[in-house]
């Protein structure tokens, strides 16, 4: 990744949620703290998170994972149940937390099990190479549908522990 170029793959990629979500979004700021911290984007529309209800195993990869059923909460939104050219295509993906990153999975099959509450199965494990070293109940979730934003890092930020900071847009950071 190359700091500062007009590729839409350029940084960090990131979501946020919140229960009151501000009406304008929310202001991302990154630096080392808050007094050197420089405002970066903006995310307009809360990202579909939540957490799972049930450890998920390791998985296979390459094929489908017909095997492995992954129960999730959502604090918001839905999943739905898609024919199996659509999520070839790249619907119902979706990130979970692991030990070794984030792992994108798949899902063909979505079904409503409580309110909030779903069990997705008919798996595709660790697509575009992330791990498949599965998850434990509480891992996060985000539903990968296109709301985060891409946060650009400079030269110098990067390899750098840096801090990121949110808040409802028009705030400032000492609010």
């Amino acid at each position: 990744i190359e700091p500062e170029t007009d590729e839409s793959r350029n940084g960090l990629w990131v979501t946020a949620w919140a229960q009151d979500w501000p009406t304008d979004g929310i202001d991302l700021y990154v630096g080392v703290d808050a007094l050197s911290a420089r405002f970066v984007t903006q995310v307009h529309t809360p990202s579909l998170t939540g957490l799972l209800k049930s450890d998920l195993p390791a998985g296979p990869e390459g094929r489908w994972d017909r095997a492995s059923k992954l129960q999730m909460s959502l604090y918001s939104g839905q999943m739905s149940h898609r024919d199996r050219l659509d999520v070839l295509n790249g619907a119902n993906r979706f990130a979970v937390q692991t030990s070794e990153g984030w792992e994108v999975l798949q899902a063909q099959y979505a079904e409503l099990t409580n309110p909030g509450e779903w069990r997705l199965s008919t798996l595709l494990r660790g697509q575009g190479g992330t791990p498949r070293v599965g998850a434990v109940l509480g891992s996060p979730v985000v539903v990968l549908n296109g709301q985060g934003v891409v946060l650009k890092l400079r030269e110098e930020e990067r390899d750098t522990p840096l801090q990121l900071f949110a808040i409802p847009a028009g705030h400032n950071l000492d609010d």
